[in-house]
């Protein structure tokens, strides 16, 4: 998987990326992001998950 989002991304108008976590599973990349929603910095974990394969 080699779409990874660059630090500083912002999603949906509201997540910023702020770092990578994990990106050495079989399931996606793991990242820390930063919701602009909530005044008091709130940091979180989101999970991009790879799309399902062929066996």
């Amino acid at each position: 998987m080699n779409n990874i989002l660059p630090i500083g991304a912002i999603l949906r108008e509201r997540y910023q990326i702020l770092d990578i976590l994990s990106s050495n599973t079989g399931f996606g990349i793991t990242y820390t992001v930063k919701d602009n929603n909530y005044p008091p910095t709130r940091i979180l974990v989101l999970k991009q998950l790879k799309k399902p394969t062929d066996a």
